[in-house]
């Protein structure tokens, strides 16, 4: 199954039960729970999320939400609670933009990820979901220029900027070229 068609029983802190084929579904809500009144029937996207740690579904206003929910959810060491946290402070709109400006620190600055993990987000989405691949090569040098106190959203801009068939060293000067034009 995608979605159901179902009937709102309740909701409750981000939790939600409906119910669909007078079968009762209870589960973590994603998404805006402003616009839902119980009682009424609404199409929901979802996904069982099963592995060692958990076994429940999660309700999602969206089909968007629920791609990118899924591909997040395959991030070692990114589970609900990460989920959770994004789109509890941050709608899907807000998410994409953050991650199309590389501006990793409001991710940081608003949720409790870590700047590693904020990274890992951004380099797993914009390869599955964004067309916006790096290589290894770019990702060493991003890796490098964040370890020597550069701020990550400017890396990701000047990175981008370089030609990618460049050697590693060359990509690297390069982009502490572009660092410096950015800052100035």
């Amino acid at each position: 199954m995608y979605y159901l068609n179902a009937k709102i029983i309740d909701i409750k802190n981000n939790h939600i039960l409906i119910e669909c084929n007078n079968i009762g579904y209870s589960g973590r809500l994603i998404g805006e729970i402003k616009d839902l009144i119980v009682n009424t029937s609404k199409k929901f996207y979802f996904y069982h999320l099963l592995n060692e740690y958990t076994d429940q579904y999660i309700f999602f206003d969206n089909e968007k939400t629920m791609k990118i929910s899924k591909t997040l959810l395959t991030i070692k060491k990114f589970g609900i609670k990460s989920l959770c946290e994004i789109f509890d402070k941050f709608s899907y709109e807000e998410f994409i933009k953050i991650l199309e400006n590389k501006e990793l620190s409001i991710l940081v600055n608003n949720t409790k990820i870590s700047e590693t993990m904020a990274k890992q987000i951004l380099f797993t989405i914009t390869n599955k979901h964004l067309n916006n691949e790096y290589s290894k090569k770019q990702m060493d040098v991003i890796n490098s220029l964040h370890n020597l106190g550069y701020k990550i959203s400017d890396i990701y801009k000047a990175v981008s900027l370089i030609d990618n068939s460049l050697k590693t060293d060359v990509l690297l000067r390069e982009a502490i070229v572009k660092l410096n034009e950015i800052k100035n």
